[in-house]
């Protein structure tokens, strides 16, 4: 319901992000730190590449290559360090927070189509089916304002676009009716 996982996470605090195999040998982020972030809550992590290179010092890391023992051992110090400093996590959680905000909100990735549409234009005929979903986007989320019109009836479901960008996408998933 995108409610019901934030409040169980700012309940608890602390979110420990542990990503599969193939998570980290493609360098992919699961969900589960976009939604630590937008909970504002303190995260540890395993050293994914995606989060390591777009969370940066905003998490506690560890290396889940070692045993089972040097895991739990490093757990059990970021928690000693977060509980003689929780000031500090806290700034850490705000900043992975406004991190979240400004490049994988809803809106954030919204706004950065009318970017990634001018990129592509040149090389797509202009009555191409992306560039007529953009125009819908524009009209349903304006590119210079984050104000939502309420005129758009049909837009296009988004799991139907191409993704013409070699970046990462967590609205990929997400359709609108």
């Amino acid at each position: 319901d995108g409610v019901s996982i934030l409040n169980a996470l700012q309940k608890h605090g602390i979110v420990l992000i542990i990503h599969s195999d193939i998570h980290n040998q493609e360098g992919i982020p699961s969900s589960r730190i976009f939604e630590a972030a937008a909970a504002s809550v303190v995260i540890i992590s395993d050293e994914n590449a995606f989060v390591k290179k777009h969370f940066g010092d905003c998490v506690y890391y560890i290396d889940i290559s070692l045993s089972s023992e040097e895991i739990y051992a490093q757990i059990q110090n970021h928690m000693d360090v977060i509980r003689q400093n929780p000031e500090a996590a806290l700034k850490k959680a705000e900043k992975a927070h406004q991190i979240f905000v400004d490049k994988f909100s809803m809106d954030a990735q919204l706004l950065r189509l009318q970017s990634l549409h001018s990129r592509v234009e040149s090389f797509r005929p202009k009555d191409s089916y992306f560039s007529s979903w953009v125009e819908k986007i524009g009209a349903l989320f304006p590119f210079k304002q984050s104000a939502i019109q309420s005129d758009l009836i049909d837009p296009t479901p988004l799991a139907l676009v191409n993704n013409f960008d070699s970046s990462y996408s967590p609205i990929s998933g997400i359709d609108f009716h």
